[in-house]
């Protein structure tokens, strides 16, 4: 009989039992040795936390004032079991120690329940899948718990922030309303209470966050999704150009198959260069993915982008 089957069966016939039962009657009705079942029972009341207890004399028994109590966890198969503890890899891998108290019980938990079938696909898993962040900033574990606190709770949030174009930290009340991982560091959008507006916050950047118990103001989701969906990147605001750019073959290759922006077109040329359209409003982000591509690229419109893509690469060699 499989390890965890016999928990399992183990846990419903004790909360079947209205009276004590002896070892040796454990024995005989799961067909084990006596190492086995103790081992059975010892896991189930100290790793599992079971209402087990055990009368001289009589044997062991389901104290009835926790009838309530459910195993945790059991009823998943082992793929599942399998992808939680993947899951939990590959987020410790998106940002390090930043959710690790709050997964580790869980963690635990699910690699006793995968030792107890024999199973190593999750650790195969978690050695041979490798993420490796680039350009990723710190995140204090306590700013983003007091975020997400704030995000779940809907409350408002006295924060003291400090922008990287800011010569000094500035206190801003905000009504979280959506965190954002993006190229692999988190964002919080908010409405700023002192700018009335929507606005994108760095969490590397908040210094402090104090939790109020305000209620968050609400924000029509098409309001969210004109406002941040609509500019490229994290560069949010409502779109003011449109960039058209060219990649010939050797990029278009890669480039004809990458997500720059979720309104962003693309389609071949008769020339057979790809042209790739994009909305935008803020231009750096959209600079430095064009310089990655340069001598591949080049900028059809606006002009203005056009100028700014020519005046970075000669600010660049004016400095060698």
């Amino acid at each position: 009989m499989d390890k965890i089957d016999r928990i399992y069966r183990l846990h419903q016939y004790f909360k079947q039992r209205r009276t004590p039962v002896d070892v040796q009657a454990l024995i005989d009705e799961f067909e084990c040795d006596r190492s086995t079942i103790m081992r059975d029972i010892n896991w189930l009341k100290n790793f599992m936390g079971a209402p087990l207890a055990n009368k001289r004399g009589e044997g062991y028994y389901y104290d009835r004032q926790q009838d309530s109590f459910e195993l945790p966890g059991l009823w998943l198969t082992a793929n599942e079991l399998q992808s939680l503890v993947a899951f939990n890899h590959l987020m410790q891998k998106l940002q390090p120690g930043i959710l690790s108290d709050l997964l580790e019980p869980f963690k635990t938990r699910m690699d006793e329940i995968l030792s107890l079938r024999e199973l190593s696909g999750a650790q195969t898993i978690t050695d041979r899948v490798k993420i490796l962040p680039q350009n990723s900033r710190d995140v204090e574990s306590g700013i983003y718990h007091s975020v997400v606190e704030a995000l779940t709770s809907h409350h408002q949030m006295m924060t003291t922030y400090h922008a990287r174009n800011g010569s000094e930290p500035q206190t801003r009340l905000l009504s979280p309303l959506q965190l954002i991982h993006y190229r692999d560091n988190w964002y919080l959008d908010a409405w700023c209470h002192e700018r009335e507006g929507l606005r994108t916050f760095s969490l590397d950047r908040f210094i402090s966050i104090q939790l109020l118990k305000t209620p968050a103001i609400e924000v029509d989701t098409d309001q969210l999704r004109q406002y941040y969906a609509t500019a490229y990147g994290i560069f949010a605001g409502a779109a003011s150009e449109t960039a058209v750019l060219k990649f010939n073959t050797y990029a278009a290759q890669w480039v004809a198959d990458e997500s720059w922006h979720p309104e962003q077109v693309g389609r071949w040329t008769d020339d057979g260069y790809y042209e790739l359209t994009i909305p935008y409003h803020e231009s750096p982000e959209l600079i430095g993915e064009i310089l990655r591509w340069i001598p591949h690229v080049k900028v059809v419109s606006p002009s203005s982008l056009k100028d700014k893509v020519r005046q970075r690469v000669a600010d660049y060699l004016a400095s060698e």
